[in-house]
């Protein structure tokens, strides 16, 4: 089993996926990994080239999100759940959020 650690904006601690790395790589047990929520990714201070630093078999889990194109510094937890998807047929959400989501993980060739 492994424990999947998450960056999170609001944490006066682990905000940014460096700062995880960081940790993670001291703990250096084989047992731990990322959890990247892209959510948190994008609306906290992470920059893209941030990504460049993660080695391969260090994220072990993934959550994916729609962010509002709005300016991140206005994104918080209301904007993070859209209407359309708390209020939606769960069928069709779950049926369109595979879709985003498996088109993503072809594309990082991970599907």
């Amino acid at each position: 089993m492994k424990a999947a650690v998450e960056f999170v904006r609001a944490s006066t601690f682990i905000s940014t996926l460096n700062t995880l790395e960081s940790v993670m790589r001291q703990a250096a047990h084989p047992n731990i990994g990322v959890l990247f929520d892209c959510y948190h990714f994008w609306s906290g201070n992470n920059k893209l080239d941030d990504i460049d630093g993660v080695r391969p078999g260090e994220i072990v889990h993934a959550h994916f999100q729609d962010v509002p194109d709005m300016p991140r510094e206005l994104l918080d937890q209301t904007s993070r759940f859209l209407p359309k998807f708390q209020q939606g047929d769960p069928y069709q959400v779950a049926r369109e959020i595979r879709q985003k989501a498996e088109a993503v993980m072809r594309q990082a060739k991970v599907l």
